[in-house]
C-alpha cells in the first residue's frame, strides 16, 4: 500500500521558538479537563489521492517511559536519554466521505538535533533544517482505550476518519514500517530539547515538497 522508503513524521518542535518541551509524559489537556487546547497555526494538507486533512500542534515533550498499547509493554529509555513526543490533532476536512490516514503513514516525521543520536538511530536528515535527523512517525490516539489507539496495524478501517472527525495524537520519534508504534527510538536527553515535526514528501532521496507544523508559545 505504501511505498517501504519514505514514511515522514518530523516533529519541528517549538522549542526553537521559545517553547520549553514538556518533560511529564503526561496526556494533553483536552484529555484532563474541558478547558479548550491551545493550538499552533493550522497547517491544511492535500494528499497524492485528493483527501483533505488538518493538523494542529498542540505540545512536544519527552518522557522517560512510552505506554504500552498492545505490543511489547511499557518502555523505559535508558539512563541519559528519553523519548520524544508531538501532540496533536488531525481533522478530516471532507465533509460527505471518509479520509483514509494513507499521507500520514508516508510523509511524516520527528526530528531532533543530529548529535541527540550519532549510532545510525536518525537516519533521515532533513535538507530544509541543516543539523537536525529523525525516523518515522510512531503515534496512537489519545482518545481511545491503549489496546485500541494503534494507527499502524494496517488495518483500513484503524486510520480512515469519518467525514469531519478529529482526532488527538500522541506521535513519539519511532522507527517502525508504516508508521507503527512499535520500536520507539529514545535519543540523549541533553540534546532532546529541539523537536520538530515535519512533513515532507521525498523521491530518490531528494525532498520535493517540505512542512512544518508549529506549536503554540507562550
Amino acid at each position: 500500500m505504501v511505498p517501504a522508503v519514505l514514511i515522514a513524521l518530523a516533529v519541528l518542535t517549538a522549542c526553537a521558538a521559545g517553547e520549553p518541551a514538556r518533560t511529564d509524559g503526561a496526556p494533553p489537556a483536552s484529555n484532563q479537563s474541558e478547558a479548550p487546547v491551545r493550538t499552533g497555526p493550522p497547517l491544511d494538507i492535500t494528499d497524492d489521492d485528493g483527501f483533505r486533512f488538518r493538523l494542529e500542534g498542540t505540545a512536544v515533550g519527552r518522557s522517560a517511559t512510552v505506554p504500552d498499547i498492545g505490543h511489547d509493554g511499557e518502555q523505559s529509555a535508558p539512563p541519559g536519554e528519553v523519548f520524544v513526543y508531538a501532540d496533536l490533532f488531525v481533522t478530516n476536512l471532507q465533509a460527505d466521505r471518509p479520509g483514509p490516514l494513507e499521507d500520514y503513514l508516508e510523509r511524516w516525521y520527528l526530528q531532533v538535533p543530529k548529535t541527540a543520536a550519532d549510532d545510525g538511530r536518525l537516519p533521515f536528515c532533513d535538507e530544509g533544517l541543516p543539523g537536525f535527523c529523525g525516523h518515522y512517525a510512531a503515534c496512537y490516539r489519545l482518545d481511545l482505550p491503549l489496546g485500541d489507539a494503534d494507527l499502524s496495524n494496517l488495518e483500513e478501517e484503524s486510520f480512515t476518519m469519518a467525514p469531519g472527525a478529529r482526532w488527538p495524537l500522541r506521535c513519539y520519534l519511532g522507527r517502525g514500517s508504516f508508521g507503527s508504534y512499535k520500536g520507539v527510538v529514545p535519543v540523549a536527553e541533553d540534546a532532546a530539547d529541539q523537536i520538530h515535526f515535519v512533513r515532507m514528501k521525498q523521491s530518490w532521496a531528494q525532498t520535493e515538497e517540505r512542512q512544518e507544523l508549529a506549536f503554540p508559545t507562550n
